[in-house]
């Protein structure tokens, strides 16, 4: 590979990975043992480089070009040819971008932020009002209406299985847990998938919910001494 990657997706029809730099050309590898050979697509259009691809309906293959601190434009991509149809342009949570089967939606996490659009032509563009968090990062859904985001030193547990909504900052049960041996997570960055293909078997509803309180009641032991 000719440039350094770091968001990874996978196709769900044809055995590819796709990558890319931030804001480089797309990084194609087949399913092989060492992941190659390798082969690079320059990016024209809306935009001329992306950070990540993300598969929505019908499929649609949508991108994001941002960098690690969101700000990211948005929009479509033919990944024959390379070629980008902005949607959207400086969008605070837009770095990070997956598929929720639980909502339908293409969700983004980045810059404390979430956002979501439609998975079938990108409409609807919504983001949170304000932070969840300090600056998190990559974060991942569990189909169920939870997810975990990474960032701060912290994971953020967010609650949406009621609003179906996980940009509704004000009534989405959410907490940010921090190890309570060093009081940080320590650069943490991403988080595995939850939902998708090559996870199996998916959550049960209410599963992340119990570990968020674990963690919450191990943060107040940490805070306050651990009772015997």
């Amino acid at each position: 590979m000719a440039t350094n990657s770091y968001h990874l997706a996978l196709d769900p029809s044809d055995g590819k990975v796709y990558t890319s730099s931030f804001g480089g050309p797309l990084e194609t590898l087949a399913l092989t043992p060492n992941l190659n050979p390798a082969t690079q697509t320059a990016i024209t259009g809306g935009d001329g480089g992306l950070t990540q691809v993300a598969f929505g309906n019908g499929g649609k293959v949508f991108y994001v070009d941002g960098s690690p601190n969101g700000h990211g434009n948005l929009g479509t991509i033919n990944l024959a040819t390379g070629v980008t149809s902005r949607l959207y342009t400086d969008v605070v949570p837009a770095h990070g971008l997956i598929f929720d089967p639980f909502t339908g939606l293409m969700t983004m996490f980045v810059d404390g932020e979430t956002g979501t659009m439609s998975a079938t032509d990108g409409s609807g563009l919504k983001v949170s009002a304000s932070q969840y968090a300090c600056d998190f990062d990559q974060g991942a859904v569990d189909g169920h209406g939870h997810a975990l985001v990474a960032g701060c030193g912290e994971i953020t547990f967010i609650d949406y299985s009621v609003t179906g909504d996980i940009t509704d900052i004000v009534d989405n049960f959410h907490v940010s847990i921090a190890s309570v041996s060093d009081g940080n997570f320590s650069n943490i960055d991403d988080a595995a998938p939850l939902a998708g293909l090559g996870v199996q078997p998916t959550p049960e509803p209410g599963s992340l919910a119990l570990l968020a309180t674990s963690l919450l009641e191990f943060r107040v032991l940490g805070r306050g001494g651990y009772r015997a």
